[in-house]
């Protein structure tokens, strides 16, 4: 049939349109810029490629190999945004619950100052319930009191809050165009110290007002000053003598040179117990932005995304166990 001709000559462009963003997200953004942006565009060509494969098993036709075949070649890839079996915990005495969430400032519902106590109100509420250990926000506003029973560390909108005791804070100066920042805390865990990182990187700021080549440009700046920021947070990572967890908003996917380099050493909380799509940012297409790392001496359980209308972010969270020594 001419009809089929047509998908076949498509599937055939959307595979290896596939394969070269496979490419893509190996390229260094410093040296390859606008090559290294198709790494954004694996999401919806991979749910094309997805399309055609049912589409030939529903009409009984091979051609459903080419697809499928170039989708288990990225499979990798694909479990940075898919999970199917997840590993869960039942509560222990060694767990402890960590959670990550970009508040978006507590302008979600405006910035009138009634709708920013409400949204305010509404992560107290959220906070209270989840009973966490340790909490890394981020673009909270250094004005506002969030007035919980938790020792604190602050910087630049950047908060880690803690029901351990602190022994030792930081923040990381970090090249950036928006007051990005990240710091750390050391905290003591029973007989052990654990280092938590929380970390806000490099926003694109694109507005409504941006053509298409002002934002392409945007992203293309956006990706090389958060390479720079990751190789300064992962040199202070370096030295550190404690067991570590990195958390927060990379504004990247985990399709990226930056994401690479981040998790190099490193767990990806998700990927170890994450079950379902894993995104955290609520765009027209599934975003995975927000993360929790860890060292490879710590476990991670139970990593499940919330869902709520405080922010624009989808709230991240999970239990971690550092292992005997």
């Amino acid at each position: 049939m001419r009809f089929n001709k047509i998908i076949l000559f498509l599937n055939i462009f959307f595979s290896l349109f596939l394969l070269i963003i496979y490419i893509s997200i190996e390229l260094n953004p410093i040296k390859y810029g606008y090559l290294s942006l198709l790494s954004l565009l694996y999401s919806p060509i991979l749910l094309i490629n997805i399309i055609f494969v049912f589409y030939w098993l529903v009409i009984k036709k091979i051609y459903f190999l080419l697809s499928m075949i170039i989708v288990l070649i990225g499979y990798n890839h694909l479990q940075k945004q898919v999970q199917i079996f997840g590993k869960k915990i039942n509560d222990s005495k060694k767990s402890m619950k960590i959670i990550s969430f970009n508040t978006r400032n507590l302008v979600n519902n405006g910035w009138e100052n009634v709708n920013r106590t409400q949204t305010k109100n509404n992560l107290v509420n959220r906070i209270n319930h989840e009973q966490a250990d340790i909490i890394c926000l981020q673009e909270f506003p250094d004005t506002i009191d969030i007035n919980l029973n938790y020792n604190l560390y602050q910087d630049l909108g950047t908060i880690i809050l803690t029901n351990k005791k602190i022994i030792n804070s930081h923040s990381i100066s970090l090249v950036s165009n928006r007051s990005n920042s990240c710091i750390y805390v050391d905290l003591i865990i029973d007989q052990d110290t654990l280092r938590v990182y929380n970390m806000h990187l490099e926003s694109i700021q694109i507005n409504e007002k941006d053509n298409f080549i002002k934002k392409i440009q945007k992203i293309k700046e956006g990706n090389i000053i958060r390479i720079k920021q990751i190789e300064t947070i992962k040199n202070d990572l370096k030295k550190s003598p404690y067991p570590t967890i990195i958390c927060g908003d990379m504004n990247t996917s985990p399709y990226s040179l930056s994401y690479k380099k981040m998790k190099k050493n490193l767990n990806d909380a998700f990927v170890e117990s994450g079950y379902g799509l894993g995104n955290t940012f609520k765009y027209i297409i599934p975003l995975r932005i927000d993360y929790i790392f860890h060292q490879k001496n710590i476990n991670s359980y139970n990593f499940k995304t919330i869902y709520t209308d405080i922010s624009d972010h989808n709230m991240i969270k999970c239990n971690i166990i550092i292992n005997e020594k």
